[in-house]
């Protein structure tokens, strides 16, 4: 399956081919990301030498068994992906304006068989401040001249109690590869809609385990915690 480009209502889109504009807000300001998530940019879909994703796609469905006809491959995508970093002042959410859905298989007769990939650009952090947004870009945070791009995979889903609304709930396991390190970690996703597809979630990142800025101080006010929410809002076509 190829997937293009998707991107937010501001910005480049990351990988060649735009799609529409978000419809929803949310965000897991991810995965992610908070201060997270790993990505290259791409050529349109698919660059020369790069595995053609319908064939990953329909490998990964014949994996799942007799419940693979009842999943769907995802073509397109929007919503948003964000995070929040907090010091003795306050906090400072942010997003990604470029990212795309490079995998995503989804069984809703059987989660655990579903399993999506997202790459996101780093370069295109946006806290509504052009000099922090530089300084995340640097060595000293994100370093996007060596580690343009971050990755998440979600999957092994797990059944947890519906939502207040009554919306299905899963814990996941995401695999995050940030930073030049990979690390899996534990989140959750809600099911807000199912024609079309509309997940909500997050997980929590450590941004220290990534090698993403200095330790937090007590002596410094201006220390960033360690703890970084990441959370998002999809929706899939």
């Amino acid at each position: 399956m190829r997937l293009g480009a998707m991107r937010l209502s501001r910005g480049r889109s990351f990988g060649g081919r735009s799609s529409r504009s978000v419809r929803g807000a949310s965000l897991l300001a991810v995965l992610a990301l908070a201060g997270p998530v790993a990505l290259a940019s791409a050529g349109d879909a698919r660059g020369e030498g790069e595995p053609d994703a319908t064939q990953e796609t329909a490998e990964a469905g014949a994996a799942s068994g007799a419940g693979a006809e009842a999943a769907a491959s995802f073509s397109g995508a929007e919503g948003r992906i964000g995070f929040v970093g907090h010091n003795l002042f306050g906090d400072a959410p942010g997003t990604f304006s470029e990212w795309r859905v490079k995998d995503a298989v989804v069984d809703l007769a059987n989660p655990a068989a579903s399993e999506v990939r997202i790459e996101v650009a780093l370069a295109s952090v946006d806290t509504g401040n052009a000099d922090r947004d530089e300084h995340l870009r640097t060595a000293d945070f994100f370093d996007v001249a060596q580690h343009p791009v971050a990755t998440v995979r979600g999957h092994s889903a797990r059944p947890l109690e519906p939502s207040p609304e009554g919306h299905p709930r899963h814990a996941l396991q995401f695999d995050v590869d940030l930073h030049g390190v990979r690390k899996s970690i534990d989140g959750e996703v809600e099911i807000v809609e199912t024609d079309p597809l509309v997940v909500e979630g997050g997980f929590l990142i450590l941004r220290t385990e990534f090698g993403i800025g200095a330790p937090p101080s007590r002596w410094n006010p201006m220390s960033i915690d360690d703890e970084v929410p990441v959370r998002f809002r999809i929706e899939l076509d």
